[in-house]
């Protein structure tokens, strides 16, 4: 990790909120309720061992306000200092996804299958990689403001976008890249660490007026 830096790993929590999937067979889902619940006494008892900083490290879009949720409830309740980390937010390597596919290809497309093409291949289904057009990339091409995510977004589910379920040219996917980007997105995690370690908690002690 940057700077030297010791940190201390929890178990990873496999299981998360999925309701933009539960259309399809095989979703494994947690109702947003309780999962926020069984992050807040987890983290409840992270500060009760007596640690001051903690970094959320999220890999799943569909519950990144969860995590918001989470840092703010923790910082009001444990004066923690609580980092809303989602992966995808580090970006990519210049040129290493083309724009459009990183906006819309947001589940399954170019950049998750390349990630699995590098870390687990024998999960991907070569056969069935084709560039899945997305509800997403057509609001891009015609709304100045109105679209999925960004910059005004709705509430989808992953069938609004496309009938089955997946966003993004797969078909275009392969594991060198996959390899550079998980290298990147691991870079940026510990320069990211290096930076949490360097920041004083002074800044969750303050009050009001003081």
């Amino acid at each position: 990790v940057a700077n030297d830096v010791t940190a201390l790993v929890l178990p990873a929590l496999d299981y998360g909120t999925s309701t933009e999937h539960r259309s399809f067979a095989g979703t494994l889902s947690v109702e947003p309720e309780l999962l926020l619940d069984v992050w807040l006494q987890i983290i409840d008892d992270v500060a009760r061992a007596g640690l001051r900083k903690l970094v959320i490290l999220n890999t799943h879009g569909g519950q990144k306000s969860l995590v918001d949720l989470a840092a703010l409830k923790q910082r009001a309740a444990n004066d923690l200092l609580v980092v809303r980390c989602n992966y995808f937010s580090f970006g990519a390597p210049d040129g290493l996804f083309t724009h459009d596919e990183w906006t819309a290809g947001l589940h399954g497309g170019e950049v998750e299958t390349s990630l699995l093409l590098h870390l687990h291949p024998e999960l991907v289904r070569n056969d069935a990689l084709q560039d899945f057009s997305s509800l997403a990339a057509d609001w891009a091409g015609k709304n100045r403001w109105l679209g999925v995510e960004k910059p005004i977004g709705i509430g989808w589910k992953a069938e609004d976008l496309n009938p089955q379920g997946v966003t993004g040219n797969a078909a275009r996917a392969d594991a060198e890249r996959g390899a550079r980007y998980l290298a990147y997105l691991a870079d940026g995690f510990a320069a990211l660490l290096g930076e949490v370690a360097d920041t004083p908690l002074e800044i969750v002690a303050q009050r009001p007026g003081s």
